[in-house]
This record gives structure tokens, C-alpha cells and sequence, in this order.
């Protein structure tokens, strides 16, 4: 019977990437699932593409899915959430605006056609 060599880490021909935190492809992968259905890691995923990725950590203990996202007033976001800088609570409310539409887009940009 073989044994397979004990491998504590490194001696290893094989690259282990790691399976989490990947930058590019991560919209693309949120926008083919509709927001209706994400669960709180893709709501963070979704404002770390929006540049808003400051209120991950809110929104993790929070609990925000996607559903709660997208019943999300301003007066929400200041009051329920305490996001207090106008700026912020704008960005994040034009982009629930784009859900809510049905057109958010990893390129940002709209749908090809004639």
C-alpha cells in the first residue's frame, strides 16, 4: 500500500491559490445571480465593486442579504445602519437604484444590441 509523503507546506510542485478574496471576475459573478438571492458575503462583494467597500463591516453585522439590501431607504442607511457621511449613503443608494432596475454591470456598462 502507498502512502502518500507528508507534506507540511511547501515542498510541493503545485500552486494553492487561495480559494477567497479574488479582485477580478468578482462582479461578473454577482451579476449573474439576481440580487433578490445574494447572501451577505455577495452584498459585500458588491460594494467592494462599487468603491464603497468601507461599509463592508457594517453591513456584515448587520446581517444585510440581498433582499434586505434592496428594501434599503437612505433614511435606512442613516439611521438603521449609521452611515452619516451624505456622500456615501448617496453612492450606495444610486447603486441600490441600479439593482432595483436591473441594471448593474460589471463593465459598468449597459447591454449590447442595435
Amino acid at each position: 500500500p502507498r502512502v502518500p509523503p507528508a507534506v507540511s507546506g511547501a515542498a510541493s510542485g503545485r500552486s494553492s491559490a487561495p480559494a477567497a478574496g479574488g479582485g477580478a471576475g468578482t462582479a461578473a459573478s454577482i451579476s449573474a445571480v439576481p440580487p433578490a438571492q445574494w447572501n451577505a458575503v455577495t452584498v459585500q462583494r458588491f460594494l467592494k465593486t462599487k468603491g464603497l467597500e468601507e461599509l463592508c463591516v457594517t453591513f456584515q453585522q448587520q446581517g444585510v442579504t440581498g433582499p434586505v439590501l434592496m428594501s434599503l431607504t437612505e433614511q435606512d442607511l442613516e439611521s438603521n445602519l449609521g452611515i452619516k457621511k451624505f456622500g456615501l449613503r448617496r453612492q450606495l443608494a444610486l447603486a441600490i437604484q441600479e439593482l432595483r432596475r436591473g441594471s448593474f454591470s460589471s463593465n459598468g456598462g449597459g447591454r449590447s444590441g442595435g
